[in-house]
């Protein structure tokens, strides 16, 4: 769905901030936190974490954990995403025909021809 049309993108919005609240909220995002690596070096030691590779600083681990719970909570992320919404012009939203693997893999893929499709008409 591709819509321009300012209800319907605050609508998305509103649902997106439903979602995020309940992801933050589930058991889920404790385990999250748990294996998120904030350096490099942790990041090979462990061997199975997640290192976002962002902007975001590199930092020790009891340093990383404590700022995630300080600055990755449901007011913040619905605060971001509800400022990315209210000043993009449209909103496009990929939704999976099945809850698997493999139509996973196909939004993604979706999105990634979307995206390049964009980049390419400017």
């Amino acid at each position: 769905m591709l819509t321009k049309d300012r209800s319907q993108r605050l609508r998305l919005r509103d649902l997106k901030g439903e979602a995020s609240s309940a992801q933050i909220a589930a058991p889920f995002f404790a385990g999250l936190r748990i294996w998120m690596c904030f350096n490099p070096r942790a990041a090979m030691k462990k061997a199975d974490g997640l290192f976002p590779v962002t902007d975001n600083p590199v930092m020790p681990k009891w340093v990383g954990r404590r700022m995630f719970d300080l600055l990755i909570t449901a007011r913040t992320e619905n605060d971001t995403f509800s400022h990315e919404i209210e000043s993009s012009p449209g909103v496009a939203v990929f939704v999976s025909q099945a809850e698997s693997p493999l139509s996973w893999i196909a939004i993604g893929r979706a999105r990634r021809r979307f995206l390049i499709a964009a980049r390419i008409w400017g």
